[in-house]
């Protein structure tokens, strides 16, 4: 039986294909970027790792392309009064079930807006009623926590922005094929990043399992996968409170409700926050009694140290990290990794948050 490790270790080969087969994933894509170089801004609209997906590419696709780009949940955009026309609007449902995001297609259609959708297949709902689709090159994940969908929705919105950038003649030909180069340093680091995720929970698995609450910290790209890891250890082990935080929002209070049963993880690429998730992380060991750096710049034994390959797609390298964390806390404690439909039947009787038709 396929278990969500296999999904995580699959991420290198789905986006190696993705990479490989892009010109004609994105043929049509590219076409409508051509034939629209007025365009403004960008929209990034989903829910859940969607959303987070969205957090952590926006400001790299704003980079690139010197488009505004906006990270945006559906139910917040449905209450928007303005829909700009000089806009590009991107719907990312990895099952291209979710019903607000479609409700939000819809919407659009309304409104004589193109719509792009990011999903696992063209026959998907939203991926068969966009006027665009690019298929996220994931497949069907058939566990419902996301991992390798995850991964390729987040190099998907990336290569989204290095595209536009290509066409609109902002990077060369050459530069772009500079950022694939990195992308593949960030995939093919995984092995080892995987095998010293591995021995640090070893080693503090005991600890983290006294704890009733895991804070995650991140900055930039990595607030996305701070907020993606607190949900992912939420549904995926079921025994702690979870929460994300931008480093500079998260010590804006939150701090001083910090005690000794919870643990705080800094997610750290040794950028220009690096400073305040130093002083955070010595805050959280010396008074709260629990901090854990993980990427660069360590501090203790305690840290796990990675050795970050990529200079753009590193957050492909820590996503992983806290995959294999949210699995390995709940088998090791004995906790089933469910199915979607298993996972969902409990609440389908309260609220639908997914449609297949």
């Amino acid at each position: 039986m396929i278990t969500m490790l296999d999904y995580i270790q699959a991420t290198p080969s789905c986006i190696r294909t993705i990479i490989s087969t892009q010109n004609n994933t994105y043929a049509t894509f590219d076409q409508w970027v051509k034939e629209h170089p007025n365009i403004r801004q960008i929209y990034l609209i989903g829910s859940g790792s969607s959303y987070t997906a969205s957090i952590v590419t926006m400001r790299f696709i704003e980079k690139v392309s010197q488009l505004e780009t906006h990270a945006i949940l559906p139910n917040d955009f449905l209450g928007k009064e303005v829909y700009p026309d000089d806009a590009l609007y991107i719907l990312i449902s990895q099952t291209g079930t979710s019903h607000l995001t479609k409700e939000v297609l819809y919407k659009l259609k309304e409104k004589g807006l193109t719509t792009f959708a990011l999903t696992e297949a063209e026959t998907t709902p939203i991926g068969s009623q966009a006027d665009i689709h690019i298929d996220l090159g994931c497949g069907k994940e058939e566990i419902g926590m996301r991992t390798v969908g995850y991964n390729c929705t987040v190099f998907n919105l990336m290569l989204i922005g290095l595209r536009i950038a290509k066409i609109q003649n902002l990077i060369s030909e050459e530069v772009f094929e500079d950022y694939m180069q990195d992308a593949i340093k960030a995939i093919d680091n995984l092995p080892n990043i995987l095998d010293a995720t591995n021995k640090w929970i070893d080693a503090q698995e005991d600890t983290l399992n006294e704890k009733k609450a895991i804070i995650l910290y991140g900055a930039g790209p990595l607030w996305g996968i701070a907020l993606e890891a607190a949900m992912k250890i939420l549904e995926v082990d079921k025994r702690f409170i979870c929460v994300g935080y931008e480093i500079d929002d998260g010590l804006h209070g939150p701090d001083m409700a910090f005690h000794s049963e919870h643990a705080i993880i800094m997610l750290n690429n040794g950028g220009k926050d690096d400073e305040l998730l130093q002083k955070g992380a010595k805050y959280m060991k010396e008074v709260v009694g629990c901090g854990y750096i993980i990427g660069k710049n360590i501090q203790d034994n305690t840290d796990l140290p990675l050795n970050i390959q990529s200079t753009y797609f590193y957050p492909l390298e820590f996503a992983p990290v806290i995959q294999l964390l949210s699995y390995r806390l709940a088998i090791d404690y004995g906790i089933p990794v469910e199915t979607m439909d298993k996972a969902v039947v409990k609440s389908s009787s309260y609220f639908k948050t997914h449609d297949e038709g």
